[in-house]
């Protein structure tokens, strides 16, 4: 999950930080004709504290700290138009886990490296919202009137504590001053269900109205940069 470079016989150990943007994952239910979506959090990237070591057979090893919000960025589909979306931004809840990981180094060059990594991760969930969220939009292109209404009660906050399986795939590059320099992109599933709201949403007066279910286990996409300092490399 990090950045080093191994040879002679060499173990690098290395520490590094990185910031990224995540998708995170939701369920939609009666979710008609894919009217609601889920869009990428480009409002509040995550950060991660990384300690990595290799071994001479490529193996990699560490722990590492994350934060992020969980956000909740659904938006509905302008009503057959197809004109882009709309819809409120906000955080679900924040989240703060601990990740145990574990890999091997698929290239190894003298400076580029390309790594596998999987990792299982404690989650543990924070300062969740609570409130009703409702906004009314004209559909310039059609005409048609759209209420949407989220509810977020004190039961759509269902578990403090996750646990997370990770698969990530980084490609890192190694200075002469073994700064390390990466790139990364990981997904990570939850095993507990963590969320569930409701949605009301009502077209022209409520000619047509929608109650879908909004669900998540915690799940996300994640991708960003990092950058790191191999601190020590002992012969064996």
């Amino acid at each position: 999950m990090l950045l080093f470079n191994i040879s002679n016989g060499q173990i690098l150990k290395t520490i590094s930080i990185r910031s990224g943007l995540h998708y995170d994952i939701v369920n939609i239910t009666e979710n008609h004709n894919n009217s609601f979506k889920q869009r990428l959090d480009g409002l509040s990237p995550s950060f991660e504290l990384v300690y990595s070591q290799m071994n001479q057979k490529k193996f990699v090893y560490g722990l590492s700290l994350y934060y992020s919000d969980f956000g909740h960025n659904i938006g509905i589909e302008g009503f057959n138009s197809g004109q882009g979306y709309h819809g409120p931004f906000f955080d679900m809840y924040k989240t703060l886990k601990i990740s145990f990981n574990a890999g091997y180094c698929i290239v190894s060059k003298k400076k580029l490296k390309i790594k596998y990594i999987t990792g299982l991760s404690g989650c543990y969930n924070f300062h969740n919202v609570v409130g009703t969220v409702e906004s009314l939009y004209s559909n310039p292109f059609t005409g048609h009137n759209q209420f949407l209404r989220l509810t977020i009660d004190s039961g759509s906050f269902l578990s403090d504590y996750n646990i997370l399986l990770k698969n990530a795939l980084e490609i890192s590059y190694i200075t002469k001053r073994n700064i390390n320099y990466s790139i990364f992109c990981s997904y990570n599933t939850g095993l507990v269900e963590t969320w569930h709201e409701k949605a009301y949403y009502a077209v022209d007066d409520a000619t047509e109205v929608y109650e879908p279910s909004i669900t998540s286990r915690g799940s996300s996409f994640n991708f960003g940069i990092g950058i790191g300092y191999v601190f020590q490399a002992n012969k064996e």
